[in-house]
């Protein structure tokens, strides 16, 4: 009579590499999946779902072998989001190469800070997503086309100008990408919507960051129907650029083929006198605004106050306006439905204090003036 080894149930290995992962020992994780055939199933799950190569100069491992080489670092994020503390970032540890190549084997999310020039990195394995951050002044070519599987692209950063000429020029091919968030100039944006017949995948992000040039002889002419999902996130400077904010039914229609779109705006500026009659006057263009599909609008608008404002006056006649108070006597929210638009208006103040205010004193009011009867 033959007896089976216990095993346990696939939930309860989940459970346990859910628990090693904080701990940061990646040569345990790996013997644990190691352990048998179920737990090498929901191991290899468990990485592809959750670890994440995240490579820049502080934590680059260089190989042994060739020194200009590097292994980057593997971390654990966000597999479980229900608790903040087990959705934290934990660096894996291994003290065996051989437990770093079995993780790493199954890494499918991979994160690049680049600093001017491309590294020499080694990654092994079908990558589908990678994200790069920081600056780089040459090509990113080689590095997005080494993986052909991948299938979400994210550009954070200023230099992303550069890579939509690649792609312009076939230097870079995107043949299985699904999801693209990427960070341009507002110049580049243009471009892509009259001149460049650019491939977006299906599912598309663009940030806008200081979004304030002005191209008076801008023409959106370009169309691109594959899209089905659009969103944008809009950063201004001092002054919203009134310019883009009446192209955007315009810029919307390039998309016919989704269904809502969701537009972000970000705008961040000194209090000025002008501000509750500016705030009625965009809502009121949103109100009469043509999108030719549903558009979700969420603004957050931080406001800096100074020593010279009537902060309680101000917060009284927003909440005459319509707006309520949200956390705190200082955030008001504003929710309004329009014909094509579905507005959440976030506004923030900050106030500034007086030194008085803050129970600063010079040292002639500390001390006093020789006047009173208690002066040093």
């Amino acid at each position: 009579m033959t007896t089976k080894n216990p095993t346990l149930k696939p939930h309860l290995i989940r459970e346990i590499l859910k628990i090693l992962g904080p701990c940061e020992n990646g040569d345990v994780l790996g013997r644990l999946g190691l352990s048998g055939k179920e737990a090498f199933f929901v191991f290899v799950h468990f990485i592809e779902e959750h670890a994440v190569f995240d490579f820049h100069e502080d934590t680059a491992i260089p190989i042994r072998v060739d020194p200009s080489c590097f292994q980057p670092p593997i971390m654990l994020r966000d597999y479980d989001k229900s608790n903040w503390f087990l959705g934290f970032l934990s660096f894996l540890r291994f003290y065996t190469l051989g437990s770093w190549c079995l993780v790493a084997r199954y890494v499918r999310k991979f994160k690049v800070e680049l600093n001017l020039f491309l590294p020499n990195i080694v990654v092994t394995g079908n990558l589908t997503e990678l994200t790069l951050t920081g600056e780089f002044s040459e090509s990113i070519a080689p590095l997005i086309n080494f993986w052909s599987s991948l299938e979400v692209l994210k550009l954070d950063s200023d230099y992303a100008d550069k890579f939509v000429d690649d792609v312009e020029s076939g230097d870079i091919r995107l043949d299985n990408l699904q999801y693209l968030k990427i960070k341009m100039s507002l110049r580049k944006f243009y471009d892509l919507l009259s001149d460049i017949k650019f491939p977006f995948p299906e599912d598309v992000k663009i940030d806008l960051v200081y979004a304030n040039c002005v191209m008076a002889d801008f023409i959106p002419s370009n169309t691109f129907p594959q899209v089905k999902y659009v969103s944008f996130d809009i950063k201004f400077r001092d002054d919203i650029n009134y310019d883009l904010v009446n192209r955007l039914p315009a810029i919307v229609g390039c998309f016919p083929a989704i269904e809502v779109a969701k537009i972000e705006i970000i705008y961040h500026h000194d209090s000025s006198p002008d501000d509750h009659s500016r705030i009625l006057d965009f809502h009121d263009w949103l109100s009469k605004a043509d999108f030719a599909v549903p558009v979700e609008i969420t603004h957050h608008e931080s406001v800096e106050l100074s020593v010279d404002d009537n902060a309680e006056a101000i917060y009284e006649h927003l909440k005459s306006m319509g707006f309520k108070e949200d956390y705190d006597r200082s955030d008001f929210i504003f929710k309004k439905v329009y014909s094509t638009v579905r507005l959440i208006h976030h506004l923030s103040h900050r106030e500034t204090f007086s030194g008085s205010d803050l129970g600063i004193y010079s040292s002639d009011e500390e001390l006093g003036d020789g006047d009173g009867e208690n002066d040093v």
